[in-house]
């Protein structure tokens, strides 16, 4: 798939990007003076940065405290079939404690949009 850029596009993390960004690298460039792996470009080599495109930012309520609603252990996954539910997990008590499904669909929504921009439409679950 080919979005913007010079080529297939790859999400890096570094000192550079910062902590919770995000940015596009290219893949088919040649070794620049980046340091970077060879054919992948600079983040700042015309690249979009994406502010929602990080760790998910969706936060659970259990008792007082709120937290990030994917740090359980398997335990705790595995005690409610819900979980391995692609439609029911975002149903669930927990996931409906505080902000997890605003979260969850304005990321569904941001990428829907990228992938748009690219030609690219839900089919149902399919992308085409």
């Amino acid at each position: 798939m080919s979005i913007g850029c010079k080529g297939i596009l790859l999400f890096t993390f570094g000192p550079s990007a910062g902590h919770g960004t995000t940015h596009f690298a290219a893949v088919g460039a040649q070794r620049g003076d980046s340091g970077l792996a060879p054919g992948i470009s600079a983040p700042s080599d015309g690249c979009e940065t994406l502010d929602w495109l990080q760790e998910f930012r969706g936060k659970v309520r259990r008792g007082l405290k709120v937290e990030g609603c994917w740090d359980r252990l398997p335990s705790y996954w595995c005690r409610e079939d819900n979980y391995y539910s692609a439609d029911a997990w975002l149903n669930t008590r927990l996931m409906q404690s505080k902000n997890v499904e605003k979260e969850y669909r304005y990321v569904c929504r941001n990428l829907d949009t990228l992938l748009a921009r690219h030609g690219y439409r839900h089919n149902g679950r399919l992308m085409w």
